[in-house]
């Protein structure tokens, strides 16, 4: 049962950063284009393909790649990838998905490679116990990445994060102090060349601004990424992500006498229909009439 404590926790880890991958890199899809069905489905098939292909390709590694060999290249690389996929983002726009496939591919070799290091023992507690773990830890991360790193944490900063496990996984893995220092000193110095540099997520802004523009005040939800946006002229705008943007207060006087122009026209109004709400800048005047 100890023995099998390396396998299960890596399948638990990687079921847990994938899923939550999954989320983020949805959410990173969402700063270049507005949040929809397409952009999950884009995600997804990339993520199947990616996992589809690792399988594929740990199986043709059999006789021809050391197990423990294959998956600290694996984790190492995934690491590096998940340091630069907020760069890529800015500078790909939506070929990012280029770089999330390759991290599903990368990361994806890491279960599979957990029931060749499995120790011996019937096939159906081995599998299944993987497989437990695996499912335990996608659950969990799926639930991490909306309601607890992208509240607490941002969303450029949970892809860095990501990438430290990825790489503190690849040195444990290591047999012997020679083996994760021939590790540890490369994936040291890739980070540290990454945070110095403009290439850092831990330095990239939640949310870019115009020039000219004041952020207020900003929030990582569930359904984007929620900021509070002024510009030189004093205007106040909501906006989520880096595409969609409400109605600001330079129109909340415009919207005001919307609302109340055709109160004061009627002679007796007692029922208002709104057809759709939007910023409620329209709806908020009919409080002020006997309706």
């Amino acid at each position: 049962a100890r023995a099998a404590l390396g396998p299960l926790a890596l399948a638990a880890g990687s079921g847990f950063s994938i899923l939550a991958f999954e989320v983020l890199l949805i959410h990173a899809l969402g700063q270049l284009y507005s949040h929809c069905a397409y952009s999950i489905g884009l995600v997804l098939l990339v993520a199947l393909v990616g996992l589809g292909l690792a399988a594929a390709l740990v199986a043709a590694s059999v006789g021809r790649v050391a197990s423990t060999t294959l998956l600290r290249a694996s984790l190492a690389a995934t690491a590096m990838l998940f340091v630069l996929l907020p760069a890529a983002q800015e500078w790909l726009g939506q070929g990012v998905l280029v770089v999330g496939g390759l991290i599903f591919l990368a990361g994806g070799l890491i279960f599979p490679l957990t029931f060749r290091l499995a120790p011996a023992g019937p096939a159906g507690a081995r599998v299944g116990g993987l497989l437990a773990a695996n499912t335990l830890g996608a659950i969990g991360g799926s639930l991490a990445a909306s309601f607890v790193l992208l509240p607490l944490v941002g969303l450029w900063k949970s892809l860095a994060g990501l990438g430290v496990l990825y790489a503190l996984a690849a040195v444990l893995v290591g047999a012997g102090v020679r083996a994760r220092l021939a590790t540890l000193v490369p994936l040291a110095a890739f980070f540290l060349a990454v945070a110095a540099s403009p290439l850092s997520p831990w330095a990239r802004p939640s949310v870019k601004l115009a020039p000219g523009d004041t952020l207020l005040a900003v929030a990582g939800t569930p359904d984007g990424i929620v900021s509070v946006v002024e510009s030189a002229d004093g205007n106040r705008r909501i906006k989520i992500d880096d595409v969609y943007q409400f109605g600001g207060s330079a129109e909340h006087a415009v919207a005001e006498r919307t609302g109340h122009l055709p109160l004061l026209l009627h002679p007796a109004p007692r029922f208002v229909a709104f057809v759709g709400s939007a910023t409620g800048g329209v709806a908020g005047a009919a409080v002020a009439h006997p309706v």
